[in-house]
Formats: structure tokens, C-alpha cells, sequence
């Protein structure tokens, strides 16, 4: 079950704490951590600005963690590799172009 199922069934908080006491690595865990804060922060904003209100919002972010799963869990490793590669070109270009 992906991010979107799960946020889409509403089951990110489950009675049951099935995640409780699950370790993770910790670089990981703060990359995730990471995004996760400027996402909250990005719908927070949304909501604060007019622009759409926060149950609206929410919906969106599911449909946008859907369509990247589609996009991205399909990959192959070399696939992967390839687009991962490419992303850091173009942030290494936007970087050159400050």
C-alpha cells in the first residue's frame, strides 16, 4: 500500500500504533523529515493565503503523492539512477546561473 492509499484511507494515524518502535536510518529519517516540514508548511501557507482551504489542499497533496508513485515506483534501478543523476545537473546549472 503507498503513501497515497494510506493518506487517501485516512490511515496515517491508526488506532492500532503498527509503527511504534520502528528504527530507521537516520540520514533517511531526516531527508524525510525534511521535505515532510516544507510540505506541511507549503499547504499551511496555501490555506493561510485564500488560495484554497486546507481539506481541499490535503486532497491535492494525495492526489500528488498518487501520480508520483505512478511515476516513480515503476522505475528500474538504472532508471532511477539516470533520473537521480539528472536531477543533480540541474541543480548544479541553477546554482552556476545565481
Amino acid at each position: 500500500m503507498g503513501v497515497s492509499e494510506k493518506l487517501n484511507n485516512r490511515e496515517v494515524f491508526p488506532k492500532a500504533n503498527w509503527f511504534s518502535g520502528e528504527r530507521y536510518d537516520k540520514t533517511s529519517e531526516l531527508a524525510i523529515n525534511k521535505q515532510v516540514r516544507k510540505l506541511v508548511l507549503l499547504m499551511r501557507c496555501i490555506e493561510e493565503s485564500g488560495r484554497m482551504p486546507l481539506d481541499k489542499t490535503e486532497r491535492c497533496v494525495v492526489r500528488a503523492f498518487e501520480k508520483a508513485e505512478m511515476l516513480y515506483y515503476g522505475l528500474t534501478t538504472a532508471e532511477l539512477k539516470e533520473l537521480i543523476e539528472s536531477e543533480e545537473r540541474n541543480v548544479k546549472g541553477r546554482k552556476g546561473n545565481k
